[in-house]
Formats: C-alpha cells, sequence, structure tokens
C-alpha cells in the first residue's frame, strides 16, 4: 500500500532511472493518476471556493 503513494512511486523510479534501469510504465500510470486526481480536487476546492466566497 505504501508503496503507490506518490513520494514512495517517484523516489522508487528516481532510483530505478539513476540506477540505469528504464522507467516503469505502470509508475508513470500511477503518478498520472494521482496528478488526475489532485488536479480535480484542487479546481473543485477552488470553485467552491470562490461558489461560497460570492466571487
Amino acid at each position: 500500500m505504501i508503496g503507490f503513494l506518490p513520494l514512495s512511486q517517484t523516489s522508487i523510479m528516481l532510483r530505478q532511472i539513476a540506477g540505469g534501469a528504464g522507467v516503469s510504465l505502470a509508475g508513470i500510470a500511477v503518478l498520472s493518476g494521482y496528478l488526475g486526481v489532485f488536479t480535480l480536487a484542487a479546481f473543485r476546492f477552488l470553485y467552491k471556493k470562490k461558489i461560497c466566497d460570492g466571487g
């Protein structure tokens, strides 16, 4: 479970690349998923804040 957290995925990928291993497509997919989720959450938060503040 810990291995799927964004910082764990990023550090694992950086170690693999530094060690000469190829880039993991599964790791890229997981990080892309996190990027999408956090981006949507940020837009939703900003939209709600704008609506609630009346601006």
